[in-house]
């Protein structure tokens, strides 16, 4: 093979690899976004109630961790809410369960949306899946259930800031592959380009 195919045939691995990386930074990309939505309703203590609808890229997620993405003020203890924004106890400076102590009894009880209605959940939260359409309650309240809310209503409320921060991700994830094929491309072109510049300097002699 002459000095002239030599040069080619890098040419065209050179291009071939920088095509490569490119899908496989784009598929990884492409595979980190989330895909699936679960939907929150928080029964506050004062009557009033948040709805938040959190996306999320794995198949499930604890119950638990659903609560601690939805941007909230959160405190545990364990597995044990103790506090969401404005309600509860904060944990470690009083108890968890501080104004459950005696007949009036106000906690963070945990619920699911099934058929229809809150079904109280038989485990805690860290214990329980979410998957993907699920809606989840909590209530600060002596054991009762959050609002009915509809869930058109959950994920339409939470739909423009979801929107807007899978946009912000995507286009984070975006300009990332761009700026490392960028770098991948210029540090190829550089090294193919001196490469030509040494065979045609050899040509020349």
């Amino acid at each position: 093979m002459n000095g002239n195919k030599w040069a080619l045939a890098i040419l065209a691995l050179a291009l071939v690899t920088i095509a490569i990386t490119y899908y496989a930074a784009a598929t990884a990309a492409a595979a980190s976004q989330p895909s699936h939505r679960a939907g929150l309703v928080i029964q506050l203590g004062d009557g009033s109630y948040i709805t938040r609808c959190i996306p999320f890229a794995e198949d499930s997620l604890s119950g638990l961790e659903l609560l601690m993405r939805s941007g909230l003020h959160v405190v545990t203890w364990g597995g044990a809410v103790c506090r969401i924004d404005q309600d509860g106890c904060d944990y470690p400076t009083e108890p968890c369960f501080c104004q459950c102590t005696g007949a009036k009894c106000l906690y963070w009880s945990y619920w699911h949306w099934r058929e229809g209605r809150w079904v109280y959940s038989q485990v805690g939260a860290a214990d329980y899946l979410v998957r993907d359409g699920d809606i989840e309650g909590w209530a600060w309240s002596n054991g009762q259930p959050p609002p009915v809310v509809p869930v058109e209503q959950i994920c339409a409320r939470g739909a423009a800031v979801t929107a807007n921060q899978l946009d912000a991700t995507t286009r984070d994830s975006r300009s990332t592959i761009l700026m490392q094929y960028a770098a991948f491309a210029l540090m190829t072109a550089v090294l193919v380009g001196s490469f030509f510049f040494l065979h045609l300097r050899r040509q020349e002699r």
